[in-house]
């Protein structure tokens, strides 16, 4: 594994996050109880949070400072949740002439939570709330405490995630907030770890495989968005140790550069990929056909998403060349 820099990406992250979001649509389009979902579920958000929290600051910050990066995270992940769901409300009205869309999308947005019986929920964009939350309450701690020592209240946070969260949903997603925090925070002690562990990677991975497949195995493992924590800190270890297996995987890939250049093209693009994933309902019937397997209707459904995000992403660049051209002749 590559050390984490300022200004370098980490391949072994992004070919992760890469792999991630492909399984990620995959595990959305099978099934509830479906072992391909069970599986995609035991890891792919635990990795997501896990790698967030590897590659965040942990710092004290001046006023200024602190305000700056809160407000690039809102421009970053919360306004993306308010476009897709101004979308959604626009194709509720124009295309489903659904009177309640406003009303249900509000809902949504105020709870933030990923799913929830019977109510309006946010869906996939759950993550990135949850994760403007946690990058702003782990700053917080750091300006009390110790930087060193946040890793504690992160902890504490994961355990009453744990008891609370099954119990009581709150606004903007804060029971499952609590639970990002931890995961953030695991991502942390691992990055301060990571020459101790890189020695010993063969054995720790052959033995969080283990733990990891053992546990789903016996259905134990977590599901932040439903607020499933079977067996409590067996199951958070469970997600540990899948997210672990599977970027020790991501790590040997990145060897090879015909297999990693796609996936960590896919790693930079990730909050795109979730935002056009978030309105794929849209176009369901072009992937979800008649007779349709849900092994065919993932294919389809990740074909064309990925088709839409390399006409976004060239738009953007296109966009981002032409303003730097007017820039230049004025």
């Amino acid at each position: 594994m590559v050390e984490n820099t300022v200004h370098k990406r980490i391949e072994w992250i992004d070919f992760a996050k890469g792999i991630c979001i492909l399984l990620m649509i995959f595990g959305h389009t099978y099934p509830y109880g479906t072992p391909v979902r069970n599986f995609i579920f035991s890891f792919h958000m635990p990795l997501f949070l896990i790698l967030s929290g590897y590659t965040f600051h942990y710092e004290k910050l001046s006023r200024r400072a602190f305000f700056q990066k809160e407000r690039k995270d809102f421009l970053q992940l919360i306004v993306p949740v308010i476009i897709v769901h101004l979308l959604i409300i626009l194709h509720g009205i124009l295309v489903d002439h659904y009177n309640g869309i406003i009303h249900d999308e509000l809902y949504a947005l105020a709870y933030a939570s990923g799913y929830t019986p019977d109510r309006p929920s946010l869906g996939a964009c759950w993550f990135l709330v949850s994760l403007f939350w946690a990058r702003l309450i782990i700053r917080l701690f750091n300006q009390v405490v110790d930087p060193d020592k946040t890793v504690y209240l992160c902890t504490l946070c994961g355990i009453v995630a744990v008891f609370w969260g099954p119990r009581k949903q709150l606004l903007q997603n804060f029971d499952v907030t609590m639970m990002t925090i931890f995961f953030m925070a695991a991502g942390s002690l691992w990055k301060s770890r990571h020459e101790r562990i890189r020695k010993h990677q063969i054995p720790v991975f052959l033995a969080s495989t283990f733990v990891w497949q053992l546990c789903l195995s016996r259905g134990i493992f977590i599901e932040m968005a439903t607020r499933s924590y079977p067996y409590g800190a067996l199951c958070i270890l469970e997600a540990v140790c899948g997210t672990f297996a599977i970027c020790c995987i991501c790590d040997a890939l990145c060897t090879s550069e015909k297999i990693k250049k796609p996936f960590l093209w896919l790693g930079k693009h990730t909050l795109l990929l979730l935002c056009i994933h978030c309105l794929d309902s849209f176009w369901i019937q072009l992937w979800q056909l008649p007779g349709s397997g849900s092994f065919q209707a993932s294919i389809l459904r990740t074909i064309i998403d990925l088709g839409i995000l390399a006409i976004a992403v060239l738009l953007r660049k296109l966009f981002t060349k032409s303003m730097k051209k007017q820039s230049a002749a004025a």
